[in-house]
């Protein structure tokens, strides 16, 4: 090994990062922060915040405890960090997202601010230490959705935990072993209990350490106790998230070694073309091998002469060394990605704008080595030299900063946040009204009580917002003078709601009737989950392919489309067939099959559900799960129902005695959400 990889750890004033440069680089990195993120901090809340946000309501009205909710699986993720965060933020602001945002901005420039602290460790340049954090924090075309994504916030905020572990063992010899290991311990179970997918990275520290380690007495084969202590945290973490998700969610997630691993070693490869020319496509057309051959040489033509840079001299330097030792936990990372997405093409991977982020760690030191390898080499050429090329270096930073602010924001969906926004705004207005009614109530009366329900919204991720979210986050109860009711209320709050329903729907232009309180529950006149025919006609569901109603029924023709509100994935299906008669006039007929398929209104995404046979002459019931159209787009939206026969037939053709001459193939009584079924 080379003298200069034998350093001793720093040592006094050289070893201490002066508190005044460390400061200016984190002004810097949230500064970077804000002008990259700045559009995207006036975003409200949307797609899986709302599933968050409604479990909170849960929590403040009393419906679920703290550790239940903290550590409820979102999928194969356990959160619970960050659901501490959120909870705390609507706690104190509300539905307000911009503190949760510049809480999620500060966590990133925390990140950057200790990656460069441990590249000024370990290349003793300042300017290596700036161009890590640059890197780090401006990289945004590279992967960002954790951080304008407030349910991905859970990665910024691990990850501002693991580098701070990072450093505070990288600076040891200021803090001292024992202290810096035990802040280091702290926060790598904080990190993985806030995103437990990222076990992997708290290699990070770990890896560190022992470096630290072997710069000292230590044996070159030994493992030290915070290296045990960091492996038995991350399987630990991920122990919890499989039982979690299992004991919720049942079956476990399924995993592929044969496909997933030339997934990872794709988005390892593809790192630095995605790097350096984010929001540049790679042969979208043909999302297979063609495409992850494509990427991955461009990101090896790309990656070589960086390599070269750090390679042209005697030894290596000692931050190249600790940069390829922090690859280790991000390298587990794209793993588990490529082990988990085994299914997702390489062009949905290169294009996911998520799985890339660890890998800004190792990027991040290596552009720290190159920067002070540039640094040392320039320092001989002329004045005016330097000058130059540092001006065209700033004006190539500047070049890629604006290509990856623009690559990120065209992949932000600002109309989906504006819809999310527009709708808290109009439950906000009615917890003015309800706030103001309950205000208004005569000294010593009861409190006005709001029925427990949900807000049905087709633009709301998977469409609804509880009431619990409306009486325990947008409202400030009005002193105790507003409180959320059970299912049902009383007469005297029916009565008083009503009309401050229908003042609220003219208020935001809602088409009358909507909301209302109907027998002492919230009832929405624009959602209809169920299509029955036992109770009316039900003309509003009936797209086309019925015939008229029949006082319990209507018959269907071959293709038959009835318009409902999609809010269960339990789907029922009441219909009959005069099979026996049927049968007699055609002895090869079985059954009727009548095939259904759910496609959304908005979108025209369509899901096909299932079949439903009919072979009895008696009132049948059919149950289909909804599962395969909620999964994609959610509880809540307003889909066409269609319903398509594989056979009709004529009643004069096949019933004695009958002159209907209609081609018809099923009686259907009831179709849609089965929870509303009586």
């Amino acid at each position: 090994m080379a003298a200069s990889q034998r350093e001793t750890p720093l040592r006094g004033t050289a070893g201490r990062p002066p508190t005044l440069y460390a400061a200016v680089l984190f002004a810097a990195c949230f500064a970077l922060a804000l002008l990259l993120y700045f559009p995207t901090l006036g975003n409200s809340w949307a797609y899986d915040d709302i599933d968050y946000i409604n479990q909170a309501g849960d929590l403040f009205a009393g419906e679920q405890g703290l550790w239940a909710t903290l550590f409820r699986p979102q999928g194969e993720h356990i959160v619970a960090g960050f659901r501490l965060a959120l909870l705390l933020s609507l706690r104190l602001f509300g539905i307000a997202a911009l503190p949760f945002r510049l809480a999620v901005l500060t966590a990133h420039a925390a990140s950057g601010l200790f990656l460069g602290l441990v590249a000024r460790r370990y290349a003793r340049s300042w300017i290596a230490a700036a161009a890590a954090a640059i890197l780090y924090v401006g990289a945004c075309g590279l992967s960002s959705m954790w951080i304008w994504f407030p349910s991905g916030s859970s990665v910024p905020f691990a990850m501002a935990l693991l580098t701070g572990a990072a450093a505070a063992v990288a600076y040891r010899d200021r803090l001292g072993a024992r202290c810096a290991r035990l802040v280091a311990s702290v926060a790598v179970v904080a990190a993985v209990l806030t995103e437990s997918t990222l076990a992997p990275v708290a290699a990070l520290p770990m890896m560190i350490d022992e470096y630290e380690r072997r710069q000292g007495a230590a044996r070159r084969w030994s493992v030290g106790a915070f290296s045990v202590f960091c492996l038995v945290a991350a399987a630990a973490a991920s122990l919890l998230a499989s039982t979690l998700y299992t004991s919720t969610f049942g079956p476990r997630v399924t995993v592929s070694l044969r496909h997933g691993a030339p997934r990872a070693v794709f988005l390892l490869l593809s790192a630095p073309f995605r790097l350096f020319f984010p929001g540049v496509s790679v042969l979208a057309s043909e999302p297979g091998g063609r495409t992850a051959v494509l990427a991955s040489l461009l990101g090896i033509a790309l990656a070589a002469p960086a390599s070269a840079l750090l390679l042209w001299r005697r030894g290596m330097p000692r931050l190249v060394v600790v940069a390829a030792l922090s690859a280790l936990g991000p390298l587990g990372w794209v793993a588990l990605v490529g082990l988990g997405r085994f299914r997702t093409s390489y062009w949905e991977l290169y294009e996911a704008d998520r799985y890339y982020f660890p890998l800004l760690i190792p990027l991040a030191l290596l552009a720290g080595a190159v920067a002070a390898s540039l640094a040392q080499r320039l320092v001989v050429w002329p004045r005016r030299t330097r000058a130059a090329l540092a001006v065209l270096l700033l004006i190539a930073l500047g070049a890629q900063l604006a290509l990856h602010r623009r690559a990120m924001l065209r992949r932000i969906p600002f109309d989906v946040y504006a819809a999310h926004e527009r709708r808290f705004a109009h439950l906000a207005r009615l917890a003015d009204r309800l706030e103001g009614a309950a205000r208004a109530l005569p000294p010593g009366a009861p409190p006005l009580r709001f029925p427990d329900g949900d807000f049905f919204f087709s633009d709301v991720h998977n469409g609804r917002i509880s009431a619990r979210v409306l009486l325990h986050v947008l409202s400030d109860g009005a002193g105790g003078r507003l409180r959320l009711g059970a299912a049902e209320v009383g007469p005297r709050d029916e009565r008083l709601l009503d009309p401050l329903l229908a003042a609220w729907a003219r208020e935001i232009r809602e088409p009358l009737p909507y909301l209302s309180i109907e027998n002492g529950r919230l009832a929405d006149a624009h959602v209809v989950r169920l299509a029955d025919f036992r109770a009316g006609p039900q003309k509003g569901t009936v797209v086309s392919g019925f015939y008229a109603w029949e006082g319990t029924s209507r018959w269907m023709g071959r293709r038959g489309e009835l318009r409902l509100t999609l809010t269960s994935p339990s789907l029922i299906f009441l219909l009959a067939a005069p099979i026996e008669e049927l049968r007699k006039a055609d002895p090869r007929l079985a059954a009727i099959r009548v095939q259904v398929i759910a496609v959304d209104e908005g979108s025209g995404w369509a899901a096909p559900l299932g079949t439903l046979t009919v072979d009895r002459s008696d009132l049948q019931l059919h149950r289909l799960d909804a599962t395969p159209f909620l999964s994609r787009l959610g509880n809540g939206r307003i889909v066409h129902l269609v319903l398509a026969s594989d056979r009709t037939w004529r009643p004069s053709e096949a019933l004695p005695g009958s002159g209907d001459t209609r081609e018809l193939s099923v009686m259907v009584f009831a179709a849609g959400c089965e929870q509303r079924l009586e």
